[in-house]
């Protein structure tokens, strides 16, 4: 009888490496881990949207009428690729979760870590490049105008926009997600 609370209490996790053993983890630690883990590939996948994407956009040569359009639409379809790959990457290894809902989650961490991560940057990059505190109070009026800025919209719609696709495409054949059947009719029957 104590056993089978001890099971119920928690969830059974096999770990993968060579000593192939069960251990016991509290289920609301799993839960908290999805968010967590989360957070960190949102964290690295702006590393790498603002490092390796911009750098190969940059590559793309500049139109004939000397606009920079161009390479930013390359830069917003490749990371707009990136968050779609990502974002099935993420929801392929999290079993048992409604992947439509976890996508915008997972697009909406992701602009809130870009936001946070270019605000940070911009308040110390400020302070190092200065050495001034009052040289913050000069930039911080700036912040909400960037946020209303179409470079900030564009930023939403590679997040959000690909990983709720992919979450809405992944969740079509999961039962959970899916309308249930029509139940059959008298004319049907026959």
């Amino acid at each position: 009888m104590h056993e089978n609370k001890t099971l119920n209490r928690y969830a059974h996790c096999r770990l993968l490496h060579h000593m192939q053993r069960v251990i016991l983890t509290r289920k609301s630690e799993i839960s908290s881990m999805k968010y967590e883990r989360m957070i960190l590939v949102a964290f690295f996948l702006n590393y790498v949207i603002n490092e390796v994407v911009s750098g190969v956009s940059a590559l793309v040569p500049v139109s004939a009428d000397g606009s920079g359009w161009v390479s930013y639409i390359v830069f917003t379809l490749l990371a707009g690729g990136l968050v779609a790959f990502f974002a099935w990457w993420y929801i392929k290894t999290s079993p048992g979760v409604d992947a439509m809902r976890t996508g915008l989650t997972f697009g909406i961490l992701g602009v809130s870590v870009s936001l946070l991560t270019t605000f940070v940057s911009g308040v110390f990059g400020t302070l190092f490049d200065t050495g001034s505190f009052s040289a913050i109070l000069d930039v911080l009026p700036n912040f909400p105008a960037y946020l209303w800025d179409i470079s900030t919209h564009v930023l939403m719609g590679y997040w959000i926009v690909p990983a709720f696709i992919v979450g809405w495409f992944m969740g079509r054949g999961n039962a959970s997600t899916s309308a249930p059947a029509p139940a059959p009719t008298p004319a049907m029957a026959q």
